[in-house]
């Protein structure tokens, strides 16, 4: 019997709770929408573990954050209603500040152009 080693980075602790994670379609770094409103992006490796950039750009909670399929855009939404994109670089490209009427629940890159949205409506 081959004995594997199981390789995992680092951990990252969080200092508030996380809502909801996405992963890079091509890089090590992992979104966390967190309950504050915030969004942190985090760069793993087996070596380290780093938050490469938090980004304050909703007033509720970040309940989900999705990523393009390019990984080019990411796409957060709250419980303000709102929706924000964020360009590869970690800044705010795009929020449209009422999204919704209702609390936003749920995001999907069909493509790096189209992004499908839903609310606690349905």
């Amino acid at each position: 019997m081959i004995s594997e080693k199981l390789m995992e980075p680092q951990p990252f602790n969080a200092e508030d709770h996380i809502f909801d994670i996405a992963f890079h379609p091509k890089n090590n770094v992992i979104a966390c929408g967190l309950i504050t409103g915030d969004t942190k992006l985090i760069q793993y490796s087996l070596d380290k573990t780093e938050e490469i950039a938090h980004l304050v750009h909703h007033q509720k909670s970040v309940r989900c954050c999705q990523f393009s399929p390019s990984g080019n855009f990411l796409a957060t939404g709250s419980e303000d209603r709102s929706i924000g994109i964020i360009d590869g670089e970690g800044n705010e490209a795009l929020k449209l500040k009422r999204a919704h009427e209702n609390p936003i629940y749920s995001l999907y890159f069909l493509d790096d152009t189209l992004l499908a949205s839903g609310d606690d409506e349905g």
